[in-house]
């Protein structure tokens, strides 16, 4: 949800986000039983299913991301677009 309001421009300052999904697409293709899971809690999932995962990962959208950021799964990309966050990689 946090990606979402970021790109809905609710009046964040500031966002932290924890092992957050950030591409929904791959998640569906990497384990299938996360379209199930999808359907049941986004609205309108059914028939809109591309716009749906498309709007809710910010892989396909960081440029979008006009505040500073701690993000564990997207510095890369964030790097890429100038954009401020901190990286802590607690995977070493």
């Amino acid at each position: 949800m946090t990606y979402l309001a970021i790109l809905q421009k609710a009046p964040i300052r500031a966002a932290a986000v924890a092992s957050g999904v950030t591409n929904l697409t791959q998640a569906v293709e990497e384990c299938p039983e996360t379209r199930r899971v999808l359907a049941e809690t986004i609205h309108g999932f059914e028939g809109h299913e591309t716009e749906s995962l498309r709007e809710r990962s910010v892989a396909q959208w960081g440029q979008e991301i006009n505040v500073p950021a701690l993000w564990t799964h997207l510095a890369q990309k964030l790097r890429r677009l100038s954009k401020t966050y901190q990286l802590d990689d607690f995977c070493q």
